[in-house]
């Protein structure tokens, strides 16, 4: 009997503990949700990109002026204030077109998936080689005698978001399509510097100033990659999957925390109050009932003299 009791008194003691170690974890859990619904509020937040200076790698010949060929390079820095990693590349060829009459000289076959970091910077890069063809010998002619021709790129890029929510997860991509342009001059011969990289929604808002009227006042147009480019409905669906699981999550941390924490303190404390019991004294039994068809002792009866009656 003894041992029994202890027992039931240590399963009940770990029983408290451990309501108490389960109801701060879902107190923890519903503070955490909290700190998530603020931080991924709103759902998402527009990208903000920079073209850094563009660079001519080197100009060559393989055939006379056909084969004429100018690889350039250019880079640029994207700012996401996102919590969460945005992927940005694109599969997709970007055209490129020479000089006022728009003519094909090339595209950008692929440009490399760069990951930008949540609440960080990352850099997306590419290469260009452009090879004039006989239809622009003109714009070729212009380049070789110390003149400048302009460029432009009609670019697809794919962003992709890849968000979770604690127990969930949302991920959704969207290909956004940007107009760029730059100016090329030649300085010497085979020695060519391009200018730096302008963007625009379309080719009827982008404006490539020349060369030589470029200067420090006016900085290279953003490339913004808005919440208005991406699928309206699957920013919805976001925000509602948001809502429901940090929601249930608050739900449970908030309600059921407390109250084991309520618990699990109330009963510690009863056992802290109650007065020790002292192991020398014997335990206090109940008397044995008396076995059943055994004869019932008659009752006793005391008997009183008086002195003086006889």
């Amino acid at each position: 009997g003894k041992r029994r009791g202890g027992c039931v008194g240590c399963l009940r003691g770990a029983c408290a503990i451990a309501s108490l170690i389960l109801g701060a974890l879902a107190l923890l859990t519903g503070l955490w949700a909290t700190h998530l619904r603020d931080r991924f509020t709103p759902i998402y937040q527009d990208i903000v990109c920079h073209a850094q200076p563009s660079k001519v790698e080197r100009v060559w010949f393989d055939h006379g002026l056909v084969g004429l060929h100018v690889q350039l390079s250019f880079q640029t820095t994207c700012d996401n204030p996102n919590p969460y990693n945005v992927l940005v590349g694109s599969t997709n060829p970007w055209r490129v077109y020479m000089g006022s009459d728009w003519i094909p000289v090339g595209s950008v076959v692929e440009v490399p998936e760069t990951a930008l970091p949540a609440q960080s910077n990352g850099t997306i890069g590419a290469d260009i080689v452009v090879t004039p063809t006989a239809a622009v010998f003109g714009s070729v002619f212009k380049l070789m005698g110390a003149g400048e021709v302009p460029i432009y790129m009609e670019s697809d890029i794919d962003v992709t978001v890849d968000a979770r929510f604690l127990f969930a997860r949302f991920s959704t991509s969207r290909t956004i399509n940007k107009a760029c342009g730059m100016s090329i001059k030649m300085t010497s011969f085979l020695r060519a510097h391009a200018g730096p990289m302008f963007c625009a929604d379309t080719f009827a808002e982008l404006d490539v100033p020349k060369y030589d009227a470029i200067d420090g006042t006016r900085k290279p147009g953003e490339m913004r990659f808005a919440s208005e480019r991406l699928d309206q409905r699957d920013l919805d669906r976001a925000e509602s999957l948001r809502s429901q699981s940090l929601g249930i999550a608050m739900g449970l941390g908030y309600g059921l925390g407390p109250v084991m924490i309520i618990c699990g303190s109330l009963f510690i404390a009863r056992r802290c109050i109650a007065p020790p019991e002292d192991p020398d004294l014997p335990a206090s039994a109940p008397p044995a009932p008396a076995p059943r068809g055994s004869p019932k002792s008659p009752p006793v009866v005391a008997a009183v003299v008086i002195p003086g009656e006889a």
